[in-house]
C-alpha cells in the first residue's frame, strides 16, 4: 500500500498526497458498507452507542496517522518515512498501560527495543546519522514538467527544509497512529471491526474532499491540490491497489488489535520494514548493507518473540471447599450431605420399608 502511494507521489507531474487519500479512502468506504449491509452486521452503521465516542476518535486519529506517513514519503524514501511510524506502536502500548491498565510486560518492552534499533539500523535516517541516509544513492534534482509544478519525482533529491518538513508532519502522523492504536484497544470487541474502519475511511474521504474543494478556491497549494484523474493506465492500476489493500490493512488490523489484549499485535507492526527495505532496493534502487541485514534480523527475532512467548497463567482466587460447586451439587443430589438431618432419615427410613 505504501509503495503504491509513493510510486503515485513520485510518478509523472506525481498526485498529491490528498488525491491518494480520497481515493483509497473512498473505495475502502464502498467495500466496507456493502460489505456490513450484505452480510447484516449488528447495529451498522453507527456502532454501539457506549463506544460511537471512541469510534469518532479512532476516525479522528487514524487521519492523522495515515496522511502524516503518506505527506512525508514526498521528501523521505520509503525506509526513513517507515521508520519514524514505528514510534507508534512502542507509545500507544504505553498509552494502553496507563489508561486501559493493559499488560506492558519487560519481554515486549525489550522487544519493541530490540525492533526499534533494528528499524533505525536499516533505514540509518540522516536526521539521526548526520549523512546520506543507510546506502541508498539518490541523484540530483532533475527538471521536469513546466516547473510550475513542487511535487517531487522519482530521482529527485529533498532540500534539508524539505527533509525537516518531512519529518515534523511524519512526527505528527505518529501521534495520530498512536492515538488509533489506542482506541482501537479501547474499543476491543465491543464493534465489528470493519464499523470501525469504516468511521476511519469516512473521516479520510470527508476531509480529504473538503480540503480538494476549498483549495483552489483559496489558492492554497496550487496547482496540486485539486482534483484531478489518473494519468495513465498504471496509475489507475496503482489506485486500485492501493485501495484493496488499504481495505485489508485496516480490517484485518483493527480485528488483530482489537481482539489482543497484550501488545503482541501491535508489535507486528515492526514487519512492514522488511518490506519497505526490498521496495527501497528492488524498486527505488536503495542498495541494503551490513546494518540492514542485521537490522531485518532484529525485527523478526523481537516480533517472533514478542507473538511466541507464553503468557503466565492468571491465578483463580482459592475457592473454599464447602462453598465449592461440586460440593453444593452433592448436596442437592445426595440427600446425605444436605441441612436437614430429620428430612434425611425420614427418606432413609422410607426407601428401608420399601425395600422390605
Amino acid at each position: 500500500m505504501n509503495l503504491s502511494a509513493r510510486l503515485l507521489e513520485t510518478d509523472g507531474d506525481g498526485m498529491h498526497p490528498f488525491q491518494i487519500l480520497f481515493a483509497r479512502m473512498s473505495i475502502t468506504t464502498v467495500c466496507s458498507v456493502a460489505y456490513m449491509y450484505y452480510t447484516k452486521v449488528p447495529q451498522f452503521p453507527f456502532g454501539p452507542k457506549e463506544v460511537r465516542v471512541l469510534l469518532v476518535a479512532r476516525g479522528l486519529t487514524g487521519f492523522f496517522g495515515i496522511y502524516g506517513m503518506w505527506w512525508s514519503m514526498m521528501y523521505l524514501p520509503l525506509a526513513e518515512a517507515t521508520v519514524i511510524t514505528f514510534l507508534a506502536p512502542a507509545a500507544a502500548g504505553y498509552i494502553c498501560h496507563l489508561i486501559l491498565k493493559t499488560p506492558y510486560t519487560g519481554k515486549e518492552q525489550i522487544a519493541a527495543f530490540l525492533a526499534l534499533v533494528g528499524v533505525v539500523l536499516i533505514a540509518r535516517p540522516a536526521s539521526l546519522f548526520g549523512g546520506a541516509s543507510g546506502d541508498a544513492t539518490v541523484g540530483p534534482p532533475e527538471a521536469h514538467g513546466n516547473g510550475t509544478t513542487t511535487m517531487p519525482h522519482a530521482g529527485d533529491e529533498p532540500t534539508p527544509e524539505q527533509r525537516l518538513k518531512g519529518i515534523g508532519i511524519a512526527m505528527i502522523g505518529v501521534v495520530g497512529a498512536s492515538g488509533a492504536y489506542t482506541t482501537i484497544r479501547w474499543i476491543g470487541k465491543r464493534a465489528h471491526p470493519l464499523i470501525s474502519v469504516t468511521y476511519f475511511s469516512v473521516w479520510s474521504t470527508f476531509v480529504s474532499t473538503s480540503v480538494l474543494l476549498v483549495a483552489p478556491l483559496l489558492n492554497i497549494g496550487q496547482p496540486e491540490v485539486r482534483f484531478g484523474l489518473p494519468a495513465s493506465l498504471y496509475q489507475w492500476m496503482l489506485l486500485l491497489s492501493l485501495g484493496i489493500c488499504g481495505f485489508l490493512l485496516q480490517f484485518m488490523m483493527t480485528s488483530g488489535i482489537g481482539s489482543e489484549k497484550s501488545n503482541r499485535a501491535t508489535a507486528m507492526v515492526y514487519t512492514h520494514m522488511l518490506f519497505a527495505a526490498g521496495f527501497d532496493k528492488f524498486v527505488f534502487g536503495h542498495e541494503m548493507g551490513i546494518s540492514s541485514v542485521v537490522g531485518c534480523g532484529l525485527i523478526v527475532g523481537s516480533a517472533l518473540w514478542a507473538v511466541l512467548s507464553k503468557r503466565e497463567p492468571e491465578k483463580k482466587p482459592e475457592m473454599d471447599l464447602e462453598q465449592s460447586p461440586v460440593n453444593m451439587e452433592m448436596e442437592e443430589v445426595v440427600p446425605m450431605l444436605g441441612d436437614d438431618d430429620k428430612d434425611s432419615e425420614e427418606e432413609e427410613e422410607d426407601w428401608m420399608n420399601r425395600v422390605r
